[in-house]
């Protein structure tokens, strides 16, 4: 977490090659944090102002978007 001058949050995704193999599999996992951020967007900029950067744990074929919107979402209600 960084500190920011613009008044909304902003953020980004890394999926290494460790993660996904094949350059589609880690575009279609940026796609989906992506999403799950957007859909909750609203608390999302209530809580932050700053620089985010989420950081996946799991291997390609773990990942499932349904676990990526669950942690996020438990992410911006328990920021700590």
């Amino acid at each position: 977490y960084q500190d920011n001058s613009i008044p909304r949050s902003r953020f980004t995704v890394v999926v290494s090659k460790k993660i996904a193999k094949l350059a589609v599999e880690r575009n279609s996992i940026k796609r989906w944090v992506y999403e799950a951020v957007r859909s909750r967007e609203r608390s999302f900029d209530e809580k932050f102002r700053g620089v985010i950067v989420f950081s996946l744990n799991k291997t390609g074929t773990q990942i499932v978007y349904k676990d990526i919107a669950r942690d996020i979402a438990f992410f911006l209600e328990n920021p700590s």
